[in-house]
C-alpha cells in the first residue's frame, strides 16, 4: 500500500521555520514571546500528545491542546509527537519509569505485536484516543505531521530495540497502519526521526521503514557540549543515505541552524524544542535574526 507522499518540489520552498511548545507549564507562551521580538508570522506549531501529570506534559490539557490546533491561523502546519507511555502501564506515568530506562523483552514484543493479545489490546486502548483525536483535526482539515516513535536509534524509550531493530519498524508500521484503515485519517503526513547522538549512528538504516511508510525524515540534534555548533552538514548526510528521496527537517533542535546552515542543504522544516532551552542556547539577537529571516 502507498501512503502519503510529499513531492519534491517542497525542497524549493522556504524552509518553515516553527516553534515547539506545551500546554499549561512554563514552555506555553513560546509563540507569544517570540511574536513580541520578531516580525516573523510563525506558521509551524510543535506539541507533544502529552503522558504525565507535570505541567509540560499533561495529558489532561488534551481539550486545550485540541483547541488551541484548531484555533490556529488557517494554513498553520502542526508536527505532533507523543511520548507515549508503556501499554502495560498505561497513562499517566512519569518519563522516568513509563517512557525512558525501561524496554520490552522478546516475549513482550511478541505479545505487543500480535493483533488483539491483552498487550495489544492495551495499546489499542491508547491509540483509540489519539485516533479520536487526530480525526476532529481531520474533521476541521487540519493537516499533522505525525511524528510517532521518535529516536528509536536510542536505547532510551521503551519503543526502541538496538538488538532487533525490526521490532521498532513493526511497531511504527503497526501504528501508521491502524491509524489510516481503523479511523480513516488521511489528514497526515508521516514523520520518522532519528536522534543524532554521538555513539548511536551506525546502522541507522536498520531502522527504517521504507520510503512507503514515510513523508519525512527528521533528525534530533542536540551539540554534546555547550557552545558546540551542530554538526548539521552530518546530519544532513546521514539522512540522504537513508533515502534521497523525502524531504528532510530539523525535528528537534537546541541551537538554532544559520542562514548559511540553510543555504547549505533545503531543510522542510526546524522546530527549536521549547522556549526555556531556545533561550538557553541561543542569545535574543540569534532567535530574532532566525525568526525575522523572510527569505
Amino acid at each position: 500500500m502507498i501512503y502519503l507522499s510529499l513531492s519534491l518540489h517542497l525542497y524549493a520552498q522556504a524552509t518553515w521555520r516553527g516553534m515547539h511548545e506545551t500546554i499549561g507549564g512554563p514552555q506555553s507562551e513560546a509563540l507569544l514571546h517570540l511574536k513580541k521580538i520578531s516580525e516573523y508570522d510563525i506558521r509551524l506549531f510543535s506539541s507533544d500528545f502529552g503522558y504525565s501529570t507535570h505541567p509540560n506534559d499533561d495529558y489532561r490539557k488534551r481539550k486545550d491542546l485540541l483547541e488551541k490546533m484548531l484555533k490556529l491561523p488557517e494554513g498553520t502546519r502542526i508536527t505532533l509527537s507523543w511520548h507515549q507511555c508503556r501499554p502495560d502501564i498505561q497513562e499517566p506515568c512519569t518519563f522516568n519509569t513509563g517512557i525512558a530506562n525501561t524496554s520490552f523483552d522478546d516475549k513482550e514484543w511478541t505479545q505487543l505485536l500480535t493483533w488483539n493479545s491483552p498487550l495489544n489490546k492495551q495499546w489499542q486502548k491508547q491509540m483509540q484516543i489519539l485516533g479520536e483525536f487526530l480525526q476532529k483535526l481531520a474533521q476541521a482539515k487540519k493537516e499533522i505531521y505525525l511524528r510517532p516513535y521518535h529516536e528509536m536509534n536510542l536505547p532510551s524509550f521503551w519503543w526502541a530495540d538496538i538488538k532487533n531493530p525490526s521490532h521498532s519498524i513493526q511497531l511504527y508500521k503497526m501504528f501508521q497502519r491502524h491509524l489510516i484503515s481503523d479511523y480513516k485519517l488521511t489528514n497526515i503526513k508521516w514523520v520518522w526521526s532519528i536522534s543524532f547522538h554521538p555513539k548511536y549512528l551506525e546502522k541507522l538504516s536498520q531502522y527504517y521503514p521504507g520510503d512507503e511508510f514515510v513523508d519525512v525524515l527528521g533528525v534530533d540534534i542536540y551539540p554534546p557540549q555547550k557552545n558546540t555548533a551542530p554538526d548539521f552538514d552530518k546530519a544532513w548526510m546521514i539522512l540522504e543515505a537513508i533515502s534521497k528521496n523525502k524531504p528532510k527537517a530539523l525535528t528537534e533542535v537546541s541551537r538554532l541552524p544559520t542562514e548559511a546552515d540553510l543555504k547549505k542543504h533545503p531543510w522542510l522544516y526546524v522546530v527549536p524544542w521549547g522556549e526555556n532551552m531556545l533561550r538557553k542556547e541561543n542569545s535574543e539577537e540569534e532567535i530574532k535574526k532566525f525568526f525575522s529571516n523572510r527569505e
